[in-house]
């Protein structure tokens, strides 16, 4: 697992079209494909490594659901 707290230095935001990219690169290098492959370095770089990246995406996606969850729960539930 990434290290939390390299996760939580990532600098800026990670959108969609980066995680994107960093999650090929990371099937490039596990199934050796051609292309870019991952960049992953010790020690950790959370401006540049792609598990740190993806770490951080993930752990702000999982904020958004969370959120969307709580509104959803106050709303109650739907009347037909």
């Amino acid at each position: 697992m990434v290290d939390k707290i390299a996760a939580d230095a990532v600098v800026g935001v990670v959108s969609v079209e980066e995680a994107r990219e960093a999650l090929q690169r990371l099937i490039n290098s596990h199934f050796n494909n051609s292309g870019e492959h991952a960049r992953i370095s010790i020690p950790v770089n959370p401006e540049r490594d792609d598990d740190v990246r993806l770490s951080a995406f993930i752990s702000r996606a999982e904020k958004s659901f969370a959120e969307i969850d709580k509104l959803r729960d106050a709303k109650g539930p739907e009347r037909k």
